[in-house]
């Protein structure tokens, strides 16, 4: 089962690529990176890290992501993002309305799909 998530993953990450989003590679059990290609905002990362929690681990669009790199993120550099809240960062870099405790749900990261789009 693992190697099938392994080859699911690398499909989804070339895909993803081709398509204009960012490169996602996992990390571990419940954490994965998400590559900038060229530059990388938050709502790009946090749209790829929404489409992969949801596309190839399965999570549910009520499940949470937490950001685990830090905020700001030195340019260039990948940002990454686990399951979990262990070792989360303390906000998500996002301009939210509310409380930021470092994590949205895999939801609201996919519904940030849409403002990236409308920014190309």
């Amino acid at each position: 089962m693992t190697m099938y998530r392994t080859i699911a993953a690398f499909l989804l990450s070339v895909t993803a690529a081709g398509a204009g989003m960012p490169t996602v590679t996992p990390l571990g059990p419940g954490s994965f990176a998400v590559h900038p290609e060229g530059g990388l905002s938050a709502t790009e990362a946090f749209c790829a890290a929404g489409t992969y929690a949801r596309g190839t681990l399965g999570l549910a669009t009520s499940d949470r992501i937490w950001r685990t790199s830090p905020v700001p993120r030195p340019a260039g550099q990948s940002m990454t993002f686990s399951t979990s809240p262990e070792g989360a960062a303390p906000v998500t870099g996002l301009l939210l309305f509310g409380p930021d405790d470092g994590s949205v749900t895999v939801g609201f990261a996919r519904a940030l799909c849409a403002a990236v789009r409308d920014l190309d």
